[in-house]
């Protein structure tokens, strides 16, 4: 059974004022307004690697797409060339064309990406090469990973795509965007990758930033995620054509054909069924568990919580989710696989549990979940089983 945390972060302060506190009138009012007008001027220099592709020079009037790619918190420093060790620029070197620019910046040692800096570099290059400003792509591993989600929710209108590596964020940029940029950033097509073994850089990261967008709205959020990689995730994806091949399919403000759209909506995908289970954890965490394991579950589907009997059948199954009422259960959805027939598939990922107990105590427990789906005639997924394997308690 999927058990899930519900993270609080509670503070209080009690403060005892006395029996003399007294009212106070206006005119004795102890909180003065003020303003503070501040002003401050960053600056700094960000070293970079450029390649222009074949046929650059000779065809001068033509616009070319671009790719930025953000290298990890290892080749940080003041020599350029630490760029190329890995991803596009080591490709290069190796004698590897790209049909579009590729510039990669060197972060300064002991600092993160700062968004504002590579703005500008993109406003630089942009207006001293041939760059088609409706494809700009970022992309980058581990530190890079985060700085291309960042960089992407800080201007979801700028690219094109983006495909952060192994990386993550504070999922609060994703729901707090601005008015102007929310339809930014769900047209924005997503392509992120993370190895499932990752012992630097938790696969969670990725998958929370992939759930938030898709919980936005998101209409093209990708998610591979490497079932035996560990923090290396992005020599297989960078190694991949089908990976250039898809930023190369997008383009800023050109619409999706619709006969792509109409052939998403007949044929089943896996991401479709991540979006199920998705929307599955969605609505046990705003609602009731009870209602949403109800309403998901297929007619004759079975629980098999750990160490407990099997509960079959949906009514069996809101029975048990309602006698657990007061509990927390969330759930992070990070990967789904369809069968061949398009009509079977699972998905896993990650789970927290929180429950009190009648010694007043807190009993919890996460662990990593499989949900095994059938796609019923309307359509619609429907779960026929769901296992939970909780991880051993810490020794």
């Amino acid at each position: 059974m999927k058990n899930i945390t519900h993270i609080l972060l509670v503070s209080a302060l009690t403060i005892n004022l006395g029996s003399t506190m007294t009212p106070t009138s206006r005119a004795a009012e102890p909180l003065a307004p003020q303003v503070f007008n501040w002003q401050t001027a960053r600056h700094g220099k960000l070293p970079y690697l450029l390649y222009l592709p074949p046929g650059y020079e000779a065809q001068a009037a033509e616009k070319w797409p671009l790719m930025l790619f953000l290298h990890g918190a290892g080749e940080r420093g003041n020599n350029v060339w630490q760029v190329a060790v890995h991803g596009p620029p080591k490709l290069i070197r190796q004698g590897t064309n790209f049909p579009f620019l590729v510039v990669a910046p060197q972060c300064p040692t002991d600092e993160l990406w700062q968004a504002d800096a590579l703005l500008r570099l993109l406003d630089d290059l942009t207006v001293r090469h041939a760059v088609d400003t409706n494809r700009l792509y970022v992309t980058g591993l581990s530190m890079g990973g985060y700085g291309t989600w960042s960089l992407g929710l800080a201007a979801p209108g700028r690219f094109a795509a983006i495909a952060p590596i192994c990386g993550g964020a504070n999922m609060i940029e994703a729901f707090l965007v601005s008015r102007d940029q929310a339809a930014a950033v769900r047209a924005l097509p997503v392509w992120a990758f993370h190895g499932a073994k990752d012992p630097v850089v938790p696969l969670e990261e990725s998958a929370r930033l992939v759930n938030a967008l898709r919980l936005v709205g998101g209409t093209e959020v990708k998610f591979t995620v490497y079932p035996e990689a560990q923090h290396d995730a992005w020599t297989e994806t960078y190694d991949n054509p089908a990976f250039y091949e898809w930023l190369l399919s997008h383009e800023r403000g050109r619409p999706q054909p619709a006969s792509g759209r109409a052939e998403a909506q007949k044929t089943p995908t896996s991401d479709a069924l991540l979006a199920a289970d998705t929307a599955f954890a969605k609505l046990a965490a705003q609602k009731d568990a009870a209602e949403a394991f109800f309403a998901f579950a297929a007619e004759g589907a079975t629980l098999l919580p750990a160490g407990e009997p099997p509960v079959k059948g949906r009514e069996a199954i809101r029975q048990t989710m309602t006698a657990l009422s007061g509990s927390e259960l969330r759930w992070v959805p990070i990967a789904a696989e369809l069968s061949r027939s398009g009509d079977l598939g699972y998905t896993w990922g990650t789970y927290d549990y929180r429950a009190p107990t009648a010694d007043g105590q807190t009993n919890s427990h996460h662990g990593k979940y499989v949900t095994v789906w059938k796609r019923q005639p309307d359509g619609a997924w429907k779960f026929v089983v769901d296992i939970g394997n909780p991880s051993p308690a810490p020794k």
